[in-house]
């Protein structure tokens, strides 16, 4: 009863209803002897009444009534917190914000564990507990190791020396070497893109160039308020429309090895 009674079904018959009964009795009362209450703000008030009410119940939502929403279009069917079947997490509107990011993170229990699946994602996916966060999707160890690709004609290589320590190379060429602290993240292009031999190339407004190096990503594992571990390269899925023969060192990378199957420990935050 409850969940019919919060529905949007509901607040729409209700509200009709309202609606007609008002205009019975003002057609009635006007035939009648051309009196016409003044009906308009009691019916204007159970309305907004209605809509408060709706508002409030889907915000606040109760375990009886086995839906929780945060209003902005996502429902996750459950009994009390007990999900039934499975969770996607990661989707957003990539038709009219192209610039948004779209992953697929799918949730849902196997042998009694938390497991987590994605196909393709374009975020990283972190979970952890006591207030540390392990980096699931796939990483690359960066310190001591480069990434090289192509753009067009020109050959690109990001490489950390060391851990604060970060060199690019463009057709052989070392166009810029920096050192840099990162704290939790940043892409390959903020990273760069200050350097002035860098930004007096041909090659800084090459959009090509840009676009593959905004998704390579320096990522720390294992991140909390206090500092971050290892440092690896994160790789979003669309770093393929922009880069060619991608390689870690010398092993080159396929999209396929971006997708990961990982468990997630019990009572842990995503």
């Amino acid at each position: 009863m409850l969940k019919f009674l919060t529905s949007l079904s509901f607040l729409y018959g209700s509200s009709i209803a309202i609606l007609l009964i008002y205009g019975f009795v003002y057609y009635r009362g006007f035939i009648k002897n051309g009196y016409q209450r003044r009906l308009f703000p009691a019916v204007f008030f159970l309305i907004s009444l209605s809509c408060f009410s709706f508002l409030y119940i889907n915000i606040h939502a109760p375990l009886s009534l086995k839906t929780f929403s945060n209003l902005d279009h996502h429902f996750i069917r459950h009994e009390g917190f007990r999900v039934a079947e499975r969770i996607e997490l990661g989707r957003a509107d990539t038709v009219n914000y192209k610039t948004n990011s779209f992953s697929r993170f799918l949730l849902g229990r196997e042998k009694g564990q938390l497991m987590v699946h994605s196909s393709y994602s374009e975020e990283p996916f972190y979970a952890g507990s006591g207030g540390s966060y392990k980096l699931m999707s796939p990483g690359y160890v960066a310190a001591g190791h480069s990434l090289s690709f192509r753009s067009d004609t020109n050959s690109l290589r990001v490489k950390a020396i060391q851990d604060n320590n970060f060199e690019l190379s463009i057709n052989n060429n070392v166009l810029s070497r920096i050192s840099r602290t990162i704290k939790k993240g940043a892409t390959a292009w903020n990273t760069f893109k200050d350097d002035t031999v860098f930004t007096s190339s041909s090659w800084y407004r090459d959009e090509k160039i840009q676009s593959a190096l905004k998704n390579i990503v320096l990522l720390r594992d294992e991140v909390s308020r206090e500092g971050g571990g290892d440092l690896r390269f994160f790789l979003p899925g669309r770093i393929f429309q922009s880069a060619s023969s991608l390689k870690y060192d010398e092993k080159e990378i396929r999209p396929e090895e971006l997708r990961f199957d990982a468990s997630i420990p019990d009572q842990s935050n995503i």
